[in-house]
C-alpha cells in the first residue's frame, strides 16, 4: 500500500490484504512502515490470513496494524493455525485458534 492522499473530512477507506507472512524480515519491515504512517488512522484494514505461524510474530504484527488503522478485521489462514511439534503454539489448531481469538480481543482486532 502506498501512503494515501488527502480525503475529505470524515472519509474512510477500506484496504484488503492477505498472505503478508511477516516471518520474513522484508514483510515485517513493510508492516512497520505502515504503522509509522498516520494517514491510515481513519481507514479499515481487512487482513485475510497467513500472517505467521508464530504467536509472538502474530502479536507484533497485529499490534502494529491495530495501532495504525482505525479498525482491523482479521480472518486466520492456514499458516496462522499451524502448530509446532513441541506444542508451544497450542496442542492443535483449535487450541491455537482459541489463543489467537484471545490475542485479537486483547488488541482490539475484530474477528467477527
Amino acid at each position: 500500500m502506498r501512503p494515501p492522499t488527502a480525503l475529505a473530512d470524515g472519509a474512510r477507506r477500506i484496504h484488503a490484504v492477505s498472505d503478508i507472512h511477516t516471518d520474513y524480515d522484508v514483510n515485517m519491515d513493510w508492516v512497520r512502515t505502515l504503522a509509522s504512517e498516520p494517514a491510515y488512522a481513519r481507514d479499515v484494514l481487512l487482513l485475510a490470513g497467513d500472517v505467521s505461524d508464530r504467536m509472538d510474530t502474530l502479536h507484533e504484527t497485529l499490534a502494529l496494524l491495530a495501532g495504525s488503522f482505525g479498525a482491523v478485521f482479521f480472518c486466520p489462514g492456514n499458516h496462522d493455525l499451524w502448530c509446532r511439534r513441541d506444542g508451544s503454539e497450542g496442542a492443535d489448531s483449535l487450541a491455537k485458534l482459541s489463543r489467537l481469538d484471545e490475542l485479537c480481543s486483547a488488541l482490539g482486532v475484530l474477528t467477527t
